[in-house]
């Protein structure tokens, strides 16, 4: 028999975030008997100068939320989850074994990091021991009833280390069951990582919560090849930022590549300035291009700088760019690129955009710019919007909606566009304080 469709039965959810920092989805399950529960999809930092100061208040009260997820340990998804428990929230934080492990590692040194930023503590350090002793993992495609009326279950996400796709599943009495995929930022696949859901979902009926970071025309590895292959052409050396575990390996696979099909030589000394966060396995290892020098050690920097071969540097931390660039920033035969998103607020974002011949300070050194500086626009650790197409809206037989987050209101438009034209389905924005109620019958603005 079939069951039963009540209006009364629905999720509402609302995004919290700015364009792209700041992530949060705050929900509330709206049941027939009146009863609400409140929950949160990730609690981010906003690191965005115009929305800044939005790090300083909840929209909601705290001491009324159930539970939340962390999808993964990026601080624009996790930063603020400690400020939750200083304004009430007493409820636990579920997420993977990765991010758990890290957000215990790194919430005493974010409270430091946050009164220096703010002046005045948005939150305590009591607070940031509580959010460690509240932290509970769960593993990968393993059922967790939080209540009788929502179960969660954590896919693999490929986006980072650690990374989760968390599908919600609404329940109550005899209505047919309310399913939501909050994605989280969303990768397909790297040279490490795959993400993977459960055929079990299939043919359920789904509606999916996920980004548009690179909208319709963005083309960050097509103009990372460009830049890589124009400047080798010109006989440069490379400096290229690859901050963050998923852009390092996807950097190093478009290196690979390159050097295969013939536009970097073989023998061009590739030097990688590893941090100690980052984990270089067995299969990071086998992914690797030829001639890749690890250094760590600042004789082992300074080796590299005086090379006087042509040669890429590959730095993978904030502190290992500035101490290259206060070099390498003042010869006009290198190569300055970035593959991160860089802030407005940001230092390095003068780097970006100031002309030929200006002075800029790295490391108490004014250094005038001489070397060409580029960006291939945010590299590697999203989905392109035929991963999206082809690996999560086109998995599911019955997608009941979809609402893009994560990314600037042009690029969501174009994807939300895109699918709706493509295949037909429900598709919607998110932005923040805009509210939208999921059900059965559909997706609808509150």
């Amino acid at each position: 028999m079939k069951k039963k469709t009540n209006k009364n039965f629905y999720l509402r959810l609302e995004s919290l975030s700015s364009e792209v920092t700041g992530s949060c989805n705050y929900c509330e399950l709206h049941l027939p008997n009146k009863k609400v529960i409140k929950f949160l999809v990730d609690c981010g930092t906003f690191l965005d100068k115009d929305s800044y100061e939005l790090n300083k208040t909840f929209s909601f009260d705290a001491s009324e939320i159930d539970f939340a997820i962390a999808t993964h340990h990026h601080i624009d998804h996790v930063g603020r989850f400690a400020m939750l428990y200083n304004q009430g929230y007493t409820g636990k934080i579920y997420t993977s074994a990765y991010t758990a492990e890290y957000m215990k590692k790194t919430a005493i040194s974010n409270f430091y990091r946050q009164s220096k930023e703010f002046g005045n503590s948005l939150w305590s350090e009591n607070d940031a021991i509580t959010l460690i002793q509240n932290i509970v993992t769960l593993k990968n495609n393993v059922k967790l009833e939080i209540n009788e009326n929502i179960d969660i279950i954590f896919f693999k996400n490929a986006h980072c280390q650690g990374a989760i796709m968390c599908m919600l599943t609404c329940k109550y009495m005899n209505e047919e069951n309310i399913n939501v995929l909050c994605t989280g930022d969303y990768k397909d696949k790297t040279i490490v990582r795959n993400s993977w859901i459960s055929e079990e979902y299939k043919k359920l009926p789904v509606t999916i919560v996920t980004e548009a970071t690179y909208g319709i025309e963005s083309k960050p590895k097509e103009n990372f090849d460009r830049l890589v292959i124009k400047s080798v052409n010109e006989r440069k050396s490379i400096l290229i930022s690859a901050i963050g575990e998923s852009i390092f390996e996807i950097t190093l696979a478009r290196i690979k590549e390159l050097k295969k099909m013939g536009k970097i030589e073989l023998d061009m000394p590739i030097y990688v300035d590893i941090n100690r966060k980052l984990e270089i396995d067995t299969k990071t290892l086998m992914a690797m291009p030829s001639n890749v020098t690890f250094i760590k050690k600042v004789q082992e920097k300074a080796n590299a700088i005086y090379d006087n071969r042509r040669k890429i540097i590959l730095v993978t931390e904030r502190g290992g760019l500035e101490y290259f660039l206060s070099f390498m920033l003042a010869n006009e035969g290198n190569m300055i690129l970035f593959t991160n998103h860089i802030h407005s607020k940001s230092k390095l974002f003068k780097v970006l955009n100031s002309d030929k011949g200006e002075y800029v300070v790295f490391n108490d050194r004014k250094v005038k710019k001489m070397a060409k500086v580029c960006s291939t626009e945010e590299f590697g650790c999203h989905a392109y919007v035929q991963e999206i197409e082809e690996k999560l809206v086109d998995f599911f037989e019955n997608v009941n909606g979809i609402l893009f987050g994560h990314g600037d209101k042009y690029a969501k438009r174009e994807v939300a566009s895109h699918f709706s034209e493509k295949k037909s389905i429900q598709c919607f924005v998110l932005k923040r304080n805009r509210a939208f109620r999921i059900s059965n019958m559909g997706i609808k603005y509150e």
